[in-house]
Protein backbone atom coordinates (compact mmCIF):
# COMPACT_ATOMS: atom_id res chain seq x y z
CA UNK A 1 0.00 0.00 0.00
CA UNK A 2 1.67 3.54 -0.95
CA UNK A 3 -0.89 6.09 0.45
CA UNK A 4 -0.75 10.17 -0.30
CA UNK A 5 -2.14 12.01 2.59
CA UNK A 6 -1.61 15.74 3.73
CA UNK A 7 -1.74 14.69 7.66
CA UNK A 8 -0.60 11.29 9.85
CA UNK A 9 -1.37 11.59 13.69
CA UNK A 10 1.30 8.79 14.56
CA UNK A 11 -0.20 7.22 17.78
CA UNK A 12 -3.53 8.21 16.44
CA UNK A 13 -5.63 6.47 18.44
CA UNK A 14 -4.92 8.67 21.55
CA UNK A 15 -6.09 11.60 23.09
CA UNK A 16 -4.97 13.58 20.63
CA UNK A 17 -5.52 11.67 17.70
CA UNK A 18 -9.18 11.68 18.25
CA UNK A 19 -9.47 14.96 19.39
CA UNK A 20 -7.86 15.94 15.97
CA UNK A 21 -10.28 13.87 14.52
CA UNK A 22 -13.04 15.79 16.03
CA UNK A 23 -11.52 18.91 15.10
CA UNK A 24 -11.56 18.13 11.49
CA UNK A 25 -14.67 16.65 11.67
CA UNK A 26 -16.19 19.58 12.67
CA UNK A 27 -14.57 21.31 10.23
CA UNK A 28 -15.73 19.10 6.81
CA UNK A 29 -11.91 17.77 6.47
CA UNK A 30 -12.71 14.10 7.01
CA UNK A 31 -10.55 13.11 3.59
CA UNK A 32 -7.32 15.02 5.28
CA UNK A 33 -5.68 12.93 7.56
CA UNK A 34 -5.12 9.23 8.56
CA UNK A 35 -5.00 8.06 11.96
CA UNK A 36 -1.88 5.59 12.58
CA UNK A 37 -1.71 3.23 15.27
CA UNK A 38 -1.28 -0.48 16.05
CA UNK A 39 -3.79 -0.06 18.65
CA UNK A 40 -7.05 -2.21 18.73
CA UNK A 41 -9.43 0.26 21.28
CA UNK A 42 -9.10 4.11 21.52
CA UNK A 43 -7.35 5.67 24.08
CA UNK A 44 -5.70 2.15 24.60
CA UNK A 45 -3.32 3.98 27.68
CA UNK A 46 -6.30 4.02 29.60
CA UNK A 47 -7.29 0.76 29.18
CA UNK A 48 -7.00 -2.60 31.29
CA UNK A 49 -3.68 -3.16 30.27
CA UNK A 50 -2.15 0.49 29.65
CA UNK A 51 0.12 2.59 31.23
CA UNK A 52 -2.91 4.07 33.36
CA UNK A 53 -4.38 1.07 34.50
CA UNK A 54 -3.95 1.10 38.08
CA UNK A 55 -5.60 4.42 38.54
CA UNK A 56 -9.35 4.58 39.33
CA UNK A 57 -9.95 8.43 39.10
CA UNK A 58 -8.27 10.12 36.62
CA UNK A 59 -7.13 14.00 37.82
CA UNK A 60 -9.61 15.85 34.88
CA UNK A 61 -12.43 18.45 35.40
CA UNK A 62 -15.31 18.00 33.19
CA UNK A 63 -13.97 20.42 30.70
CA UNK A 64 -10.97 18.18 28.93
CA UNK A 65 -13.73 16.50 27.35
CA UNK A 66 -14.18 15.54 23.96
CA UNK A 67 -16.92 17.97 23.61
CA UNK A 68 -14.42 20.53 21.69
CA UNK A 69 -18.00 22.58 20.88
CA UNK A 70 -20.01 20.24 20.36
CA UNK A 71 -22.01 20.28 23.70
CA UNK A 72 -23.59 16.93 22.54
CA UNK A 73 -20.18 14.99 22.94
CA UNK A 74 -19.38 16.28 26.88
CA UNK A 75 -18.99 13.82 29.56
CA UNK A 76 -21.68 15.20 31.07
CA UNK A 77 -24.21 13.57 28.42
CA UNK A 78 -22.94 10.44 27.93
CA UNK A 79 -25.04 7.24 29.07
CA UNK A 80 -23.09 3.97 28.92
CA UNK A 81 -24.86 0.98 28.40
CA UNK A 82 -27.14 0.46 31.30
CA UNK A 83 -28.53 4.16 30.55
CA UNK A 84 -26.39 5.58 33.60
CA UNK A 85 -24.48 8.56 33.69
CA UNK A 86 -20.92 7.84 35.65
CA UNK A 87 -19.43 11.31 34.27
CA UNK A 88 -22.40 13.76 34.74
CA UNK A 89 -20.76 14.96 38.13
CA UNK A 90 -17.25 15.63 37.42
CA UNK A 91 -15.83 18.14 38.82
CA UNK A 92 -14.83 21.35 36.82
CA UNK A 93 -11.98 23.67 37.20
CA UNK A 94 -13.54 26.34 39.24
CA UNK A 95 -14.05 23.46 41.44
CA UNK A 96 -10.73 22.01 41.34
CA UNK A 97 -9.53 25.51 42.72
CA UNK A 98 -12.02 25.75 45.91
CA UNK A 99 -10.44 24.86 48.95
CA UNK A 100 -13.48 24.15 50.56
CA UNK A 101 -14.41 21.53 47.80
CA UNK A 102 -11.30 19.95 47.99
CA UNK A 103 -10.93 19.26 51.14
CA UNK A 104 -14.71 18.54 52.60
CA UNK A 105 -17.41 19.06 49.33
CA UNK A 106 -15.67 16.75 47.10
CA UNK A 107 -16.28 12.49 46.71
CA UNK A 108 -16.14 9.91 44.12
CA UNK A 109 -18.98 11.29 42.25
CA UNK A 110 -16.89 14.13 41.53
CA UNK A 111 -14.33 11.86 39.73
CA UNK A 112 -13.92 10.57 36.36
CA UNK A 113 -13.63 6.61 36.62
CA UNK A 114 -11.18 5.53 34.22
CA UNK A 115 -13.12 3.02 33.15
CA UNK A 116 -15.76 5.33 32.47
CA UNK A 117 -13.62 7.74 30.69
CA UNK A 118 -12.42 5.12 28.90
CA UNK A 119 -16.07 3.73 27.33
CA UNK A 120 -17.43 7.33 26.82
CA UNK A 121 -13.83 7.79 24.56
CA UNK A 122 -14.32 4.16 22.70
CA UNK A 123 -18.37 5.88 22.22
CA UNK A 124 -17.79 9.11 21.27
CA UNK A 125 -15.29 7.25 18.35
CA UNK A 126 -17.69 5.21 17.28
CA UNK A 127 -20.80 7.75 16.92
CA UNK A 128 -18.15 9.65 14.89
CA UNK A 129 -16.79 6.88 12.93
CA UNK A 130 -13.62 7.92 13.26
CA UNK A 131 -12.24 4.50 13.14
CA UNK A 132 -13.08 4.84 9.25
CA UNK A 133 -9.52 7.11 9.09
CA UNK A 134 -7.48 4.80 10.85
CA UNK A 135 -4.75 2.70 9.26
CA UNK A 136 -3.66 -0.30 11.82
CA UNK A 137 -0.01 -0.81 11.84
CA UNK A 138 3.98 0.18 13.25
CA UNK A 139 5.44 2.73 12.29
CA UNK A 140 9.32 1.71 11.28
CA UNK A 141 10.99 4.44 9.92
CA UNK A 142 9.90 8.23 9.18
CA UNK A 143 12.08 9.73 6.48
CA UNK A 144 12.35 13.52 5.86
CA UNK A 145 11.85 14.51 2.27
CA UNK A 146 11.47 18.08 0.17
CA UNK A 147 8.05 18.30 0.56
CA UNK A 148 7.08 16.16 3.99
CA UNK A 149 7.91 12.86 4.92
CA UNK A 150 7.90 9.49 4.17
CA UNK A 151 6.80 7.20 6.86
CA UNK A 152 7.40 3.18 6.25
CA UNK A 153 5.13 0.86 8.40
CA UNK A 154 5.05 -2.66 9.19
CA UNK A 155 4.27 -5.04 5.84
CA UNK A 156 6.52 -2.32 3.81
CA UNK A 157 3.54 -0.38 3.58
CA UNK A 158 4.43 3.74 2.80
CA UNK A 159 2.73 6.58 3.27
CA UNK A 160 3.72 10.23 2.15
CA UNK A 161 2.54 13.18 3.81
CA UNK A 162 3.03 16.81 4.26
CA UNK A 163 2.72 16.87 7.97
CA UNK A 164 3.21 14.66 11.04
CA UNK A 165 1.50 15.35 14.57
CA UNK A 166 3.41 13.21 16.99
CA UNK A 167 1.03 11.47 19.57
CA UNK A 168 3.15 8.67 20.49
CA UNK A 169 1.92 9.18 23.97
CA UNK A 170 4.19 7.74 27.43
CA UNK A 171 3.97 4.30 26.90
CA UNK A 172 7.21 3.67 25.44
CA UNK A 173 9.04 5.85 27.68
CA UNK A 174 9.04 3.87 30.71
CA UNK A 175 11.05 4.79 33.63
CA UNK A 176 13.38 2.95 35.88
CA UNK A 177 16.07 5.12 37.71
CA UNK A 178 19.32 5.11 36.54
CA UNK A 179 21.05 3.51 39.77
CA UNK A 180 18.76 1.02 39.64
CA UNK A 181 19.47 -0.58 36.20
CA UNK A 182 22.12 -2.82 37.19
CA UNK A 183 20.09 -5.14 39.42
CA UNK A 184 17.09 -4.25 37.67
CA UNK A 185 18.65 -5.91 34.32
CA UNK A 186 19.69 -8.79 36.34
CA UNK A 187 16.78 -9.56 37.98
CA UNK A 188 14.37 -12.50 37.10
CA UNK A 189 11.31 -11.01 35.30
CA UNK A 190 9.33 -13.32 37.40
CA UNK A 191 10.29 -11.10 40.44
CA UNK A 192 9.66 -7.88 38.89
CA UNK A 193 7.23 -5.64 36.86
CA UNK A 194 6.97 -2.00 36.02
CA UNK A 195 3.15 -0.25 36.79
CA UNK A 196 3.21 0.77 33.06
CA UNK A 197 3.13 -3.47 32.29
CA UNK A 198 -0.12 -5.00 32.31
CA UNK A 199 -1.78 -7.52 34.77
CA UNK A 200 0.39 -10.13 36.65
CA UNK A 201 0.51 -13.15 34.65
CA UNK A 202 -0.61 -15.48 38.37
CA UNK A 203 -2.68 -14.35 40.91
CA UNK A 204 -1.19 -11.63 43.85
CA UNK A 205 -3.16 -12.74 46.20
CA UNK A 206 -1.49 -12.96 49.74
CA UNK A 207 1.58 -12.99 48.47
CA UNK A 208 4.41 -10.28 49.34
CA UNK A 209 4.19 -7.00 47.29
CA UNK A 210 6.49 -3.91 47.32
CA UNK A 211 6.13 -0.73 45.23
CA UNK A 212 8.97 1.12 44.57
CA UNK A 213 8.48 5.04 44.08
CA UNK A 214 8.49 8.25 44.71
CA UNK A 215 4.80 9.98 46.58
CA UNK A 216 3.06 10.54 43.45
CA UNK A 217 -0.42 9.78 42.09
CA UNK A 218 1.46 6.88 40.22
CA UNK A 219 2.74 5.18 43.47
CA UNK A 220 -0.19 5.00 45.47
CA UNK A 221 -2.39 4.15 42.87
CA UNK A 222 -0.70 1.22 42.15
CA UNK A 223 -0.19 0.11 46.20
CA UNK A 224 -3.85 0.36 45.99
CA UNK A 225 -4.64 -1.40 42.86
CA UNK A 226 -2.18 -4.35 43.86
CA UNK A 227 -4.22 -4.07 47.62
CA UNK A 228 -7.23 -4.60 45.88
CA UNK A 229 -6.13 -7.94 44.10
CA UNK A 230 -5.55 -9.31 48.08
CA UNK A 231 -1.69 -8.68 47.91
CA UNK A 232 0.09 -7.89 50.99
CA UNK A 233 1.08 -4.41 49.67
CA UNK A 234 4.34 -2.16 51.65
CA UNK A 235 4.60 0.98 49.69
CA UNK A 236 8.45 1.84 49.74
CA UNK A 237 8.15 5.61 49.30
CA UNK A 238 10.84 8.34 49.32
CA UNK A 239 8.54 11.42 50.28
CA UNK A 240 6.29 11.54 53.16
CA UNK A 241 2.24 11.36 52.05
CA UNK A 242 1.51 13.56 48.88
CA UNK A 243 -0.44 16.53 48.91
CA UNK A 244 -4.20 15.87 47.75
CA UNK A 245 -5.96 18.41 45.47
CA UNK A 246 -8.10 17.70 42.66
CA UNK A 247 -5.61 18.96 39.93
CA UNK A 248 -2.23 18.61 40.66
CA UNK A 249 -1.11 21.88 39.65
CA UNK A 250 -2.87 25.94 39.51
CA UNK A 251 -5.63 25.81 36.47
CA UNK A 252 -4.22 29.09 35.15
CA UNK A 253 -1.64 26.43 33.34
CA UNK A 254 -4.23 25.03 31.42
CA UNK A 255 -6.47 28.52 30.45
CA UNK A 256 -6.13 28.92 26.79
CA UNK A 257 -5.24 32.42 26.99
CA UNK A 258 -2.64 31.81 29.42
CA UNK A 259 -1.57 28.95 27.68
CA UNK A 260 -0.92 31.06 24.58
CA UNK A 261 0.51 33.82 26.55
CA UNK A 262 3.26 31.30 27.85
CA UNK A 263 3.89 29.84 24.46
CA UNK A 264 4.56 33.41 23.04
CA UNK A 265 7.15 34.21 25.63
CA UNK A 266 11.21 33.69 24.31
CA UNK A 267 11.83 30.21 25.32
CA UNK A 268 14.27 31.39 27.76
CA UNK A 269 11.87 33.08 29.44
CA UNK A 270 9.43 29.77 29.31
CA UNK A 271 12.28 27.77 30.51
CA UNK A 272 12.89 30.19 33.55
CA UNK A 273 9.76 30.03 34.67
CA UNK A 274 9.28 26.52 34.27
CA UNK A 275 12.49 25.83 36.47
CA UNK A 276 11.49 28.27 39.06
CA UNK A 277 7.96 26.70 39.24
CA UNK A 278 8.05 24.13 42.00
CA UNK A 279 4.94 21.70 41.67
CA UNK A 280 4.70 19.51 44.47
CA UNK A 281 3.49 15.80 44.42
CA UNK A 282 -0.02 15.51 44.78
CA UNK A 283 -2.46 12.71 44.55
CA UNK A 284 -6.79 12.98 44.91
CA UNK A 285 -8.24 13.52 47.77
CA UNK A 286 -8.57 10.81 49.85
CA UNK A 287 -5.59 8.90 48.64
CA UNK A 288 -4.13 8.31 52.09
CA UNK A 289 -7.16 7.54 53.90
CA UNK A 290 -7.76 4.86 51.43
CA UNK A 291 -4.13 3.42 51.25
CA UNK A 292 -4.71 3.29 54.59
CA UNK A 293 -8.44 1.31 54.80
CA UNK A 294 -6.52 -0.85 51.97
CA UNK A 295 -4.53 -2.34 55.42
CA UNK A 296 -0.99 -1.30 53.23
CA UNK A 297 2.10 -0.78 54.77
CA UNK A 298 4.09 2.54 54.14
CA UNK A 299 7.57 3.42 54.23
CA UNK A 300 8.43 6.65 54.41
CA UNK A 301 11.71 8.46 52.94
CA UNK A 302 12.79 5.12 51.99
CA UNK A 303 15.64 4.88 49.07
CA UNK A 304 15.98 1.34 47.72
CA UNK A 305 19.78 0.61 47.31
CA UNK A 306 19.43 -2.53 45.56
CA UNK A 307 17.61 -6.04 45.09
CA UNK A 308 18.44 -9.52 44.61
CA UNK A 309 17.49 -12.75 44.23
CA UNK A 310 17.36 -14.52 47.47
CA UNK A 311 15.53 -17.82 47.77
CA UNK A 312 13.09 -17.27 44.97
CA UNK A 313 12.07 -14.07 46.43
CA UNK A 314 13.20 -10.64 45.91
CA UNK A 315 15.75 -9.01 48.66
CA UNK A 316 15.16 -5.19 48.98
CA UNK A 317 17.83 -3.55 50.70
CA UNK A 318 16.24 0.24 51.46
CA UNK A 319 17.45 3.18 53.94
CA UNK A 320 15.18 5.19 55.73
CA UNK A 321 16.08 8.66 56.82
CA UNK A 322 18.84 7.74 59.71
CA UNK A 323 17.79 4.22 60.75
CA UNK A 324 19.97 1.68 60.24
CA UNK A 325 19.44 -0.14 56.90
CA UNK A 326 16.99 -2.64 56.37
CA UNK A 327 16.75 -5.54 54.39
CA UNK A 328 13.58 -7.43 53.70
CA UNK A 329 12.36 -10.22 51.19
CA UNK A 330 9.16 -9.73 49.15
CA UNK A 331 7.57 -12.18 46.11
CA UNK A 332 7.40 -9.60 43.61
CA UNK A 333 8.26 -5.83 43.46
CA UNK A 334 6.63 -3.22 41.12
CA UNK A 335 8.56 -0.21 40.24
CA UNK A 336 6.18 2.55 40.40
CA UNK A 337 8.79 5.24 38.33
CA UNK A 338 6.18 6.86 35.99
CA UNK A 339 7.42 7.90 32.56
CA UNK A 340 10.41 10.02 30.81
CA UNK A 341 9.41 10.97 27.58
CA UNK A 342 12.63 11.39 25.39
CA UNK A 343 12.00 12.49 22.24
CA UNK A 344 15.59 10.89 20.41
CA UNK A 345 14.28 7.57 21.95
CA UNK A 346 11.45 7.02 19.62
CA UNK A 347 12.65 4.73 17.21
CA UNK A 348 11.58 5.62 13.64
CA UNK A 349 12.85 8.78 14.07
CA UNK A 350 16.12 8.80 15.75
CA UNK A 351 17.87 8.76 12.06
CA UNK A 352 16.05 11.70 10.96
CA UNK A 353 17.09 13.74 14.13
CA UNK A 354 20.26 12.68 13.63
CA UNK A 355 20.56 13.57 10.09
CA UNK A 356 18.78 16.46 10.13
CA UNK A 357 20.15 17.97 13.58
CA UNK A 358 17.23 18.52 15.26
CA UNK A 359 17.36 19.68 18.91
CA UNK A 360 16.75 18.82 21.97
CA UNK A 361 16.48 20.71 25.44
CA UNK A 362 19.73 19.22 27.26
CA UNK A 363 18.80 20.00 31.16
CA UNK A 364 16.02 21.56 32.75
CA UNK A 365 12.41 20.16 33.54
CA UNK A 366 12.42 20.34 30.07
CA UNK A 367 15.45 18.05 28.92
CA UNK A 368 14.87 15.45 26.20
CA UNK A 369 12.64 16.88 24.73
CA UNK A 370 12.13 18.81 21.36
CA UNK A 371 12.93 22.46 20.75
CA UNK A 372 10.12 23.66 19.09
CA UNK A 373 9.69 26.70 17.17
CA UNK A 374 7.06 29.17 17.83
CA UNK A 375 4.30 27.32 16.02
CA UNK A 376 5.29 23.89 18.19
CA UNK A 377 7.26 22.90 15.37
CA UNK A 378 9.97 20.86 15.86
CA UNK A 379 12.94 22.87 14.26
CA UNK A 380 15.26 21.72 11.65
CA UNK A 381 13.20 18.99 10.16
CA UNK A 382 10.13 18.84 7.94
CA UNK A 383 6.46 19.59 9.68
CA UNK A 384 6.31 18.15 12.48
CA UNK A 385 3.90 18.58 15.79
CA UNK A 386 5.21 16.69 18.90
CA UNK A 387 2.84 16.59 21.25
CA UNK A 388 1.70 15.67 24.83
CA UNK A 389 4.76 15.78 27.17
CA UNK A 390 6.94 16.65 24.13
CA UNK A 391 5.62 20.13 24.20
CA UNK A 392 6.40 20.80 28.02
CA UNK A 393 8.80 23.29 27.40
CA UNK A 394 6.64 25.23 25.15
CA UNK A 395 2.93 24.90 26.83
CA UNK A 396 4.24 24.08 30.49
CA UNK A 397 1.82 22.11 32.46
CA UNK A 398 -0.81 21.50 30.01
CA UNK A 399 0.99 19.16 28.31
CA UNK A 400 0.89 16.97 31.02
CA UNK A 401 -2.77 16.27 30.90
CA UNK A 402 -5.84 15.35 28.76
CA UNK A 403 -5.67 19.29 28.32
CA UNK A 404 -2.80 18.68 26.13
CA UNK A 405 -5.40 16.91 23.56
CA UNK A 406 -8.44 19.27 24.38
CA UNK A 407 -7.31 22.78 25.56
CA UNK A 408 -3.43 23.35 23.65
CA UNK A 409 -4.23 21.56 20.13
CA UNK A 410 -7.06 23.38 19.22
CA UNK A 411 -5.06 26.24 19.63
CA UNK A 412 -2.78 24.86 17.13
CA UNK A 413 -4.87 24.15 14.42
CA UNK A 414 -4.50 27.02 11.68
CA UNK A 415 -0.34 26.58 11.17
CA UNK A 416 -0.80 22.73 11.03
CA UNK A 417 -3.05 22.85 8.38
CA UNK A 418 -1.45 25.78 6.10
CA UNK A 419 1.39 23.63 6.77
CA UNK A 420 -0.58 20.99 5.31
CA UNK A 421 -2.06 22.86 2.50
CA UNK A 422 -5.41 22.23 3.63
CA UNK A 423 -8.29 24.63 3.55
CA UNK A 424 -11.20 24.27 5.95
CA UNK A 425 -14.35 23.77 4.34
CA UNK A 426 -16.03 25.18 7.14
CA UNK A 427 -15.26 26.85 10.88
Amino acid sequence: MNLEVPLVVIGGRGPHGLAWHLLMRDRGLEGSYALVDHAKEWLPSYGSRGPMQHTEFLRSPHEFDFALGAPSRSMHQWRDGQGQAPLANVYTLAQAEDAAFNEHDSSDVNRAPRKAFHAYAQDVAFKTQAHQHVIHGRVTCAEPKPDGWMIQLDGGRQIHARVILLATGIAPHRYVPERWRTWWRHLPDELKRHSFDGPPARSVAGRRVAILGSSNSSSWETALSYASLGAKVTLLSRHPNPVERQFPFPVWWVDPTEISAFAARPSVERLRILTKTHIPRSAVPGTHRRARSAGIRIVHHARVRHVSEVWSSAQVVYDVSAKPRSVERFDLIVAATGASPRIRDVPFLRAAAQTCRAPVHTSGPARNTPILDHDGRWKNLPPIYPLGAFMFGRVGYAALTLASATRVLPLMVDPILHDAGIKATRS
